[in-house]
């Protein structure tokens, strides 16, 4: 069954819903998580930007998590299975959460799949907590299990500053 998916944010929560093509309009699939909606916390804030659905139907959702003190982001990448659930075989538990760039809040704007399953995460990072101004773009690539992709820039991680 082909879906289209909607993004959902809010403080403190990720939430992926989906709506069967063919349905009612503005009917969630009730195949999907809930009743066609899935909630996973994560950290004390988080917050999605992004989202992909790659080619075997697993969603990807983009964003940052907050946590600790000081308090500081870090970006974050959730991966579910095509019925809601989350990918036990992605990072920790379907979560994977980057430092990116150390003493620094960063943030995933936008995630990408390449033709060989790596996915580039592009965002940006701060020095403030509250995004004042941008300091540097930062892309991540990450391997099909979630892992960083150790060819690529430093240990995974490209940092280029524009400020």
């Amino acid at each position: 069954m082909m879906y289209r998916r909607a993004l959902l944010a809010g403080f403190g929560v990720l939430a992926a819903a989906s709506v069967a093509l063919g349905g009612s309009s503005g009917d969630p699939d009730p195949g999907f998580g809930t009743s066609g909606v899935v909630i996973t916390k994560v950290g004390d804030v988080s917050e999605a930007y992004d989202l992909l659905q790659q080619p075997d139907g697993k969603l990807v959702i983009g964003g940052y998590v907050e946590e600790g003190s000081p308090r500081a982001t870090q970006f974050l990448l959730v991966r579910y299975l095509a019925d809601g659930t989350l990918d036990d075989t992605f990072g920790n538990g379907g979560i994977v959460q980057t430092d990116a760039v150390p003493g620094f809040s960063t943030r995933v704007k936008a995630i990408e799949q390449q033709a060989d399953g790596k996915l580039i995460a592009v965002g940006f990072n701060s020095t403030f907590s509250y995004w004042d101004g941008a300091d540097d773009v930062v892309l991540a690539r990450y391997l099909t299990d979630g892992s960083l992709d150790g060819d690529f820039g430093a240990g995974g991680i490209v940092v280029t500053d524009v400020a």
